[in-house]
């Protein structure tokens, strides 16, 4: 079955974000990573930040530092689909908004040709053919110096920083799919952005999918 969606694993400053950029960019797909939140929101009537607290998201520096451009527009799925979900949520519990996020990505991915950045979305459509897994990293110390030579933090900062964002994506996989511990066998390409320049790291993934 053909590739139509692209999910885009990342840990913190190894590039992922502006990796799944360009491809969507390439390929001609919807680029979706903070849509999802929006959505989710929209579905459950209630404050974005509200969903966003539920997802612990990785701190704004993260995603300061690690996107290059913004996303690609596209338009909100049909009203209606979840009705079900919206009238359980007038008061909506942390595991109910977590379970909406789940949803969300599953309906992005029902309507196709889409990069889909963060949210786990590896695992929340690991049984689909037509989704490539990706999951772009780097050594705990190359993102650390990354981090370092944008100058916007101290050594020691960064490493804090690096380091809580490592421990926090682990400790979100576990809340939301029950994964004790991530493995290369999750995805179907990893990338090591020390070896590999964005450039070549945006053609690997649009190989993959058959482009």
């Amino acid at each position: 079955m053909p590739i139509s969606v692209i999910c885009i694993s990342r840990t913190a400053f190894a590039g992922g974000e502006t990796v799944g950029y360009l491809v969507a960019e390439r390929l001609g797909k919807r680029y979706v990573d903070d849509e999802i939140i929006r959505l989710a929101a929209e579905k459950a009537k209630v404050d974005p930040e509200l969903v966003e607290r539920a997802e612990h998201r990785v701190p704004l520096l993260e995603r300061i530092v690690d996107v290059m451009g913004g996303p690609i527009q596209w338009s909100p799925p049909p009203e209606g689909y979840y009705a079900a979900t919206m009238n359980a949520l007038s008061r909506p519990t942390t595991e109910a908004l977590r379970a909406l996020i789940r949803a969300t990505i599953v309906e992005v991915a029902d309507r196709g040709d889409a990069v889909i950045v963060a949210h786990a979305a590896s695992f929340a459509l690991s049984e689909r053919t037509n989704v490539l897994r990706v999951l772009v990293t780097a050594p705990f110390a190359t993102r650390v110096e990354r981090l370092a030579a944008m100058k916007m933090v101290e050594p020691k900062e960064a490493e804090t920083i690096v380091r809580d964002s490592d421990r926090e994506r682990q400790a979100y996989l576990q809340r939301f799919y029950n994964v004790s511990e991530e493995s290369p066998t999750h995805y179907d390409v990893v990338v090591n952005s020390e070896r590999l320049v964005v450039e070549q790291a945006v053609q690997v993934v649009i190989s993959a999918a058959g482009r």
